[in-house]
């Protein structure tokens, strides 16, 4: 009970003792589909995934640099407010997060109205998550950017969205109680399911988009919140970085979160 709560402070308030207790162990550069299983992921010939990557990838590297010169070639572009934000993270040399945070939650919002997959899946912009852990009788907070709920059945937190702020010194501490507290609640949720759970928050620095996952079993989520010595790691994979600004980043990208988004829906839960 202990360990569980000092895990759920603040991530301002973590330590190297934190990380110790969790036994945390990361793997960078991951491939996307050592994210999310592969038959989720569309394939070039995808329907879905052609008619949103022609749209996505249209403006060059020079198109978006030189945006207010160039914007009105793409009005009509379904990604318009998308390459707008991008071209402003960009020209900022020291306060670009928030254009930052308003990219990728446009991008995704737009996805969510053109992704079958996404029908029973919502975004909330709240920079809170309030949550009560019953079993521990824990309650707190924790900050975000936004997040992604599952209303297959009652609401259920299944992405967060998360934005690299300018000198965060405590992102990668944020990152973790991000997916740490998806796991908790998870187990919370449904403590009979035999099933690892696994976690996202899908993650901006300026104009590169990244994924982070964390598959969780419930022997770890069971130890954890019943204060025993834990036997198994807590393995965080990031994916490789999709630079937003640059076609073939931005065709990656697209095709992470329509399968990140499909993925979720198959699963009726993460």
């Amino acid at each position: 009970m202990e360990s569980l709560s000092l895990l759920l402070q603040s991530p301002h308030k973590w330590t190297s003792q934190q990380f110790e207790l969790l036994r945390l162990v990361q793997h960078s550069d991951t491939p996307a589909a050592n994210l999310i299983d592969p038959e989720y992921l569309p394939a070039d010939q995808d329907e879905e995934f052609e008619t949103l990557h022609a749209e996505f990838i249209e403006p060059t590297e020079d198109d978006l640099a030189n945006f207010s010169s160039t914007r009105s070639i793409y009005r009509r572009n379904s990604f318009h407010s998308v390459f707008a934000r991008l071209n402003e993270a960009m020209r900022s040399h020291s306060s670009w997060s928030e254009t930052s945070k308003q990219a990728i939650l446009f991008l995704c919002e737009i996805l969510l109205s053109h992704i079958e997959a996404a029908k029973n899946l919502r975004m909330s912009t709240k920079s809170k998550i309030r949550f009560e852990i019953l079993s521990s009788r824990i309650r707190g907070t924790l900050g975000c950017d936004g997040t992604l709920i599952s209303e297959a059945a009652s609401p259920q937190l299944v992405g967060i969205f998360s934005v690299k702020k300018e000198n965060d010194t405590s992102y990668l501490a944020r990152l973790v109680s991000q997916v740490l507290l998806q796991g908790v609640l998870a187990y919370e949720h449904n403590m009979a399911v035999i099933d690892d759970h696994t976690a996202f928050v899908l993650r901006m620095e300026r104009t590169v988009l990244k994924l982070t996952m964390a598959r969780v079993s419930p022997t770890y989520m069971e130890e954890l919140t019943h204060g025993k010595p834990l036997s198994g790691t807590f393995e965080v994979f990031h994916s490789e970085p999709y630079d937003l600004c640059k076609r073939e980043g931005r065709g990656e990208a697209l095709r992470l979160i329509i399968g990140l988004y499909r993925y979720i829906n198959a699963k009726g839960r993460p």
